[in-house]
């Protein structure tokens, strides 16, 4: 005898507490007691509801389907209106994204732009500063600028204690050389750049009579309050009735 199903034996059962017969009510209570005890059915989670008859019982079943379907319905409702949210929110978030590029990428040209203007000014301001004239009327150029930084670091040990008595008779500033060769050659001693160099930068000795042509020139000038160099002296003239010093 083959099996019955589970759907046959509910169908059976339910067949039975409708039918019309005492004995056949007790007979379906004792197989609904076993059958839920057969697939272990917790008697809290049963609930009997009795129905009037077959066409009642189909219009609860519709409308506890009907039910759940409403809220399936009210939940895809909710879940439609949480991703229209959403989305304006995204929107929201891309359109203020693309406001904040824009406005990244003004600023970044606007750097650009100060960039080249702080590159430019400061071309001009270094071709201005080449083309300024010094006190002697010529600009100081690198090899000049060099050579002070030299001297100002007294990098030379035998001359150091010559450069700290010139730098303290001589104001040194721009076109101080030339103010230098200036004295030098009309208190009668020839001028000559090479030899200059070669003192300054302490690869020759500096001849004693270049000091006492400084030294004397300083005490002149300090008679009169002016500054060996300073802008007062170099734009003052010398004159021929002035001792030579060589020839004293």
């Amino acid at each position: 005898m083959a099996k019955s199903t589970k759907k046959e034996t509910s169908e059976k059962i339910f067949g039975l507490m409708f039918s019309a017969n005492e004995y056949e009510h007790a007979e379906a209570s004792r197989k609904l007691v076993e059958h839920f005890q057969r697939n272990n059915v917790h008697p809290d989670d049963v609930h009997l509801n009795v129905y009037g008859d077959e066409d009642d019982f189909v219009a609860s079943m519709m409308n506890m389907k009907d039910q759940e379907i409403d809220g399936y319905l009210a939940d895809i409702e909710a879940y439609l209106e949480e991703i229209a949210c959403l989305r304006d929110e995204v929107k929201d978030l891309k359109a203020a994204a693309a406001a904040t590029d824009r406005q990244i990428a003004k600023q970044q040209a606007e750097m650009v732009k100060q960039k080249a203007e702080i590159t430019g000014l400061r071309s001009e301001v270094d071709s201005l500063s080449a083309k300024r004239p010094t006190p002697m009327g010529s600009a100081m150029d690198a090899n000049e600028r060099a050579e002070l930084e030299a001297y100002r670091s007294e990098d030379g040990v035998n001359t150091a204690a010559v450069k700290r008595e010139l730098r303290g008779c001589m104001k040194i500033c721009s076109g101080w050389k030339a103010s230098l060769w200036n004295l030098l050659n009309h208190r009668g001693l020839p001028r000559s750049k090479g030899t200059v160099y070669g003192w300054l930068a302490g690869r020759t000795k500096m001849p004693p009579l270049v000091l006492d042509i400084i030294r004397a020139e300083a005490r002149r000038l300090a008679g009169l309050g002016i500054v060996l160099g300073s802008a007062e002296w170099w734009q003052g003239e010398l004159t021929d009735s002035e001792p030579n010093l060589k020839a004293a």
